[in-house]
């Protein structure tokens, strides 16, 4: 199998995003709510802080980035994007910020 080019980093940072994990869905409606609870700080035990980032696009690689926030949330929170084209694929990029391996319990 033939290893796929990296992903650009978020435009909202350059550094904390090689813990990443991604999620891609297809647009039912043209709005979406990216909600994280729970997150928690494993060095500090404390609240942590997550990254997301929101692609269009056929795949990571070559997606284009539509929404991107270094500090989503401090342990809980969400976010509302509108404008998304119904039946196009999403992909959805979270990591850990400020240090530390952060984890949604």
């Amino acid at each position: 199998m033939a290893q796929q080019p990296a992903p650009p980093d978020p435009s909202c940072t350059t550094v904390e995003n090689n813990d990443d994990v991604w999620y891609y869905f297809t647009a039912q409606t043209s709005s979406v709510i990216i909600r994280f609870s729970n997150i928690i700080n494993d060095a500090t035990g404390g609240r942590g802080i997550a990254g997301v980032a929101l692609y269009q696009g056929a795949c990571p690689s070559a997606a284009t980035g539509i929404y991107c926030n270094n500090l989503h949330a401090n342990g809980d929170g969400h976010q509302v994007i509108n404008g998304l084209t119904i039946g196009e694929t999403y992909y959805v990029r979270i990591w850990s910020t400020l240090g530390g391996i952060n984890r949604n319990v």
